[in-house]
């Protein structure tokens, strides 16, 4: 199984750019709630047209908007069943 670690870099482009979550909510119409989420990296997912907007807004490629690092399987097991239930009951 290939596991890997996702980070959302919204913080840094906003940074970048020098602009509020607010602006980006109503500029974008990403729930402003979500852009929190992102903006502190605790979001489970994303939308591919929120991903798709995000990279319009800013003006940059997605591998400015997501990094993604190859991982090690979690320590915990109960870990691996949380994030993917259907791969752990295949045998």
């Amino acid at each position: 199984m290939i596991y890997a670690t996702m980070k959302v870099r919204l913080s840094r482009l906003m940074g970048d750019k020098r602009v509020k979550i607010a602006e980006v909510a109503r500029d974008t119409g990403i729930d402003r709630g979500t852009l929190t989420r992102l903006y502190y990296e605790k979001a489970e997912r994303i939308d591919l047209d929120m991903i798709a907007r995000l990279c319009v807004y800013f003006g940059r490629p997605l591998t400015d908007l997501l990094e993604v690092t190859p991982g090690e399987a979690p320590a915990n097991p109960a870990d691996v069943q949380a994030a993917a239930p259907e791969e752990a009951e295949k045998p």
